[in-house]
């Protein structure tokens, strides 16, 4: 975050990085993402992963729905949930894990009502 605050100041403007005051191009991105995993002989998934990996990691590491759909540009959370649901899919297992350990340790899971 300290290094992008820096660029934000020397942008002069809007945006975090810019050109002479204007948003940078998508594209623009895309080719800079493009060359340097060449560079690191890394194999190129698209520019539009980077986007899933954010997702997934937001999801994992508690980020509710509402929001990450609000960060993504989504209209509804049922679209951020049906294209990234099988992020779920790890922390349904461990929370299935964790309940199996107190029903195994004798733990009441439910309370009697009177």
């Amino acid at each position: 975050m300290p290094y992008i605050r820096q660029m934000k100041r020397k942008s002069g403007c809007d945006y975090v990085i810019s050109r002479r005051g204007n948003a940078v191009s998508i594209r623009s991105y895309q080719r800079t993402f493009a060359r340097i995993l060449k560079k690191l002989n890394v194999k190129h998934l698209g520019f539009h992963a980077l986007r899933h990996t954010f997702a997934t990691r937001a999801i994992e590491n508690g980020m509710d729905i509402k929001t990450l759909a609000d960060i993504m540009g989504h209209k509804s959370p049922a679209i951020t949930l049906s294209t990234y649901a099988h992020s779920l899919a790890p922390h349904k297992k461990s929370m299935m894990n964790k309940l199996g350990k107190i029903l195994a340790d004798g733990r009441p899971v439910m309370r009697k009502t009177k």
